[in-house]
């Protein structure tokens, strides 16, 4: 097991370097406790401090830590969360990173910069997690199933909104089906996934087409666009990810001459402001941003201040629209 002298080796500093930045004392330049940080995290140095890695003098922020801000998901979880902080007493701080910087986001909970984290990040790892874990850091999830002393989640059920959705479908008529993937390691994009292999099984039905975007509007654009340009067999339904490539898919169908419902039903995720102004409106699922915002703030503040609390899984709504309509094929069979 590491010792304090190992990370005041490690980072090239004194002990009573390491014994400052471990206890949040304001006299270590942010070079030096970055250094400190680091060792801490490489060495996974446990301070014996029954539990406390840092002395309890509270900053009176929250952070939420995010690899993106884009999208009317984000600005709407986002609003909430800084709302319900206000109310609770606390600021909000935003930390963005991507893969190339993560450990900025991870030095900055690990540096008590915030009372705690509410993270939907995926470059925050396993690794992190279980540091955080191990020094009993207040951490709320939004993109993991996670549970420990200071650690809980608050997820939207991804998988029972596709699989409403698909089989809403199935009661129209619809028996082939597509999906339209966001980022393939995202962890709502991968649950949303298992909704729609469980909900096409269930239903006897065929999946017959998948496509690959980011989430984005253009890359459902292009997904869709080359695969007609190979004469792909359009199913007759077909699931995109989040709404934002639900609006690209609908572009590159019409562009190709097809149209939306009657050629093929498109659903979308998120029930973003645009969807209900589209042509077509798009059935979509509500993933209850807000309510996700606010049992998420509720949970964290719970763990800050010791109280008793557990994890949650935010039901989610259909939202029918006119993008969906029965499948006239099967009936004129």
């Amino acid at each position: 097991m590491a010792t304090i002298k190992d990370v005041a080796r490690e980072a090239n500093v004194a002990i009573s370097t390491v014994s400052n930045v471990l206890n949040n004392v304001d006299v270590v330049s942010e070079a030096t406790k970055n250094k400190v940080l680091y060792a801490v995290q490489k060495l996974n140095y446990t301070p014996n401090l029954n539990g406390k890695f840092l002395k309890s003098t509270k900053t009176g922020f929250i952070g939420i830590f995010l690899t993106s801000v884009a999208g009317p998901f984000f600005n709407q979880l986002i609003d909430t969360i800084h709302q319900e902080c206000r109310q609770a007493g606390y600021g909000l701080i935003i930390f963005l990173n991507d893969k190339n910087n993560a450990e900025e986001s991870f030095r900055a909970i690990l540096g008590k910069r915030v009372d705690g984290a509410i993270i939907l990040n995926e470059t925050i790892t396993q690794k992190h997690l279980e540091v955080f874990r191990d020094l009993q850091m207040p951490v709320v999830f939004l993109d993991r199933q996670v549970e420990y002393k200071t650690i809980r989640s608050v997820v939207m059920d991804n998988m029972q909104g596709i699989y409403t959705a698909v089989n809403y479908l199935i009661q129209l008529g619809h028996q082939t089906f597509g999906f339209l993937h966001g980022y393939q390691n995202n962890y709502d994009n991968k649950e949303r996934y298992k909704g729609y292999l469980q909900a096409v099984a269930d239903g006897q039905c065929h999946s017959i087409l998948e496509l690959h975007g980011d989430f984005s509007e253009s890359s459902a654009y292009k997904a869709m666009a080359n695969a007609l340009s190979h004469n792909i067999h359009l199913p007759t339904a077909l699931i995109a990810s989040n709404d934002q490539m639900a609006c690209g898919c609908i572009e590159a169908l019409k562009f190709a001459g097809y149209h939306v419902p009657s050629n093929i039903s498109i659903v979308g995720f998120d029930n973003i402001e645009k969807s209900a102004y589209y042509t077509p409106p798009i059935t979509t699922i509500d993933p209850c941003a807000a309510e996700v915002g606010k049992v998420a703030v509720k949970v964290i503040c719970n763990l800050i201040d010791g109280t008793a609390t557990q994890s949650h899984t935010i039901p989610t709504n259909l939202i029918i629209r006119e993008s969906t309509q029965i499948c006239l094929t099967k009936f004129l069979c």
